[in-house]
């Protein structure tokens, strides 16, 4: 679902309200995403098999060392940080 910015409270909640009308979904991913010629609003309704898929990478990520050097800390910035396939 992608809609432009209304009031922040009013949009999201609009968005988690009908995700959750579908029966398989057990929560809604919600951001916000900069563009051209407006910002919009981004909601992903996720299943429970998705949601665990989510919980897991998060897990993860959390249980990754932090970076040592400065080489390692530029390497990625937020959703560019590459992560590896959990195949």
């Amino acid at each position: 679902m992608v809609t432009q910015l209304a009031p922040i409270t009013e949009q999201v909640g609009t968005h988690v309200l009908q995700a959750l009308q579908d029966a398989d979904t057990v929560a809604v991913l919600t951001t916000v995403v900069a563009g051209f010629p407006a910002d919009r609003v981004v909601s992903l309704p996720l299943t429970n098999q998705q949601l665990a898929s989510v919980q897991m990478l998060l897990m993860q990520i959390q249980a990754e060392p932090a970076p040592q050097t400065a080489e390692e800390e530029s390497r990625c910035i937020g959703f560019q940080c590459q992560i590896p396939d959990a195949t």
